[in-house]
């Protein structure tokens, strides 16, 4: 019997604290060099299991138009695996065309933040996504993060910039905007700013009370 007007919807939180302490213990020099990824090179990141609405063949197709125009690109998907069908699918793909050697496809481990710490930019191909914690991760990296209108929670954590939401799988702008932020490394310092300030809105120590003051608030009820 609680009044609609009285429900509120809360976005998922981290500890920003505890998160930010993993990130500097990485070496991000010895991640990339373990992945066979040149230091020099900038790194696309995406993340998720092999499934249809993550949208990993999209990210692969994205990488195809991006690495046409640059070559000192390389993408990593974290959260493959390897015994799967879906994989050799993946792999399959990649080696036809031509791009295996810069599209890494990484098994899914505790050690996430190894290597989205090495992430110069985050890619959420996803059709649909509520509210993935791994975009505020990155966030909290300073990385900035690119994703499809109508897709889900990424267009909320987004928000106002608007140039980052493209047209839903809108493989070509998706490419062009990453061409974009690769080429212009003060962008993506800049936006990795806006970014770190949203992963900070989401911190348990933001979050806990607002969740704490609805419930208060319906109690009263």
């Amino acid at each position: 019997h609680v009044p609609i007007e009285k429900l509120g919807v809360f976005p998922s939180y981290i500890n920003c604290q505890a998160m930010e302490a993993d990130y500097q213990k990485v070496d991000i020099a010895a991640v990339k060099q373990k992945m066979g990824i040149p230091q020099n090179a900038i790194i696309v990141g995406g993340c998720g299991l092999l499934e249809w609405r993550k949208g990993i063949d999209i990210f692969n197709y994205t990488a195809l138009q991006v690495l046409k125009a640059r070559e000192n690109v390389h993408f990593v998907w974290v959260g493959v695996h390897k015994k799967s069908e879906d994989y050799y699918h993946l792999k399959y793909d990649l080696q036809r065309m031509g791009i295996a050697e810069k599209v890494h496809l990484i098994e899914g481990s505790e050690n996430i933040i190894d290597y989205t710490a090495s992430f110069n930019l985050f890619f959420m191909s996803s059709r649909e996504d509520p509210y993935p914690l791994v975009m505020i991760e990155a966030g909290l990296n300073k990385i900035p993060l690119i994703c499809f209108e109508n897709s889900g929670g990424a267009v909320d954590f987004v928000g106002e910039l608007n140039e980052l939401k493209i047209p839903y799988l809108d493989i070509n702008k998706a490419a062009e905007k990453i061409v974009e932020l690769v080429d212009n490394k003060q962008k993506r310092i800049e936006l990795g700013e806006i970014f770190y300030k949203k992963a900070w809105a989401h911190d348990i120590s933001v979050r806990g009370p607002e969740i704490l003051n609805k419930l208060l608030e319906i109690d009263k009820i």
